[in-house]
């Protein structure tokens, strides 16, 4: 089954969005950015050849980051600092790690939305601030309302959000 991409725009529209609100890392690549899963390589140290024989000398190789488990999705990823005491075969110490694969409980592709990645990224951003979210802000319910109305929306809006992106 082919699946419908988004247009370049609306890719690099999400991006900018992810930058916008979340900022850039001090070496100035964004915290958070959704990408392909059939476009991102990574850098590898490899001590033996594809067929098994150990190298005399360790090389570096670009190989695809996710074709071994994710095919044709979109992935919004978290830049994350390698602890030096992780031993790791990247030749980095910086990496980008997957948050969320946009698809569904049984696997079948989703279009990413900005509502899914703004809830999700301001749950994970409330819970390492140790800090209270605040969800009507997070899902745009008007804080005029009354707390039951407000109650209900916040109940109604995120139930949707739930079905829509993880059923």
């Amino acid at each position: 089954m082919e699946v419908q991409k988004l247009q370049p725009y609306e890719f690099e529209e999400i991006n900018k969005r992810l930058v916008d609100r979340y900022g850039k890392f001090d070496n100035g690549f964004p915290y958070f950015r959704l990408i392909w899963s059939e476009d991102v390589l990574e850098k590898r140290i490899f001590h033996h050849t594809a067929e098994g024989f150990e190298l005399l000398n360790p090389e570096v190789r670009e190989v695809p980051k996710y074709q071994h488990y994710i095919k044709d999705r979109y992935i919004l990823e978290g830049l994350v600092e390698i602890p030096t005491q992780v031993e790791t075969d990247l030749i980095t110490k910086i990496s980008y790690e997957p948050i969320r694969t946009f698809e569904t409980s049984k696997g079948e592709f989703l279009i990413p939305r900005w509502d899914a990645m703004h809830f999700i990224l301001e749950t994970i951003r409330g819970n390492q601030e140790d800090k209270q979210i605040d969800y009507d802000k997070v899902l745009g319910i008007d804080e005029d309302l009354p707390p039951e109305e407000k109650l209900r929306l916040k109940h109604e809006r995120v139930t949707k959000l739930i079905e829509e992106i993880w059923e």
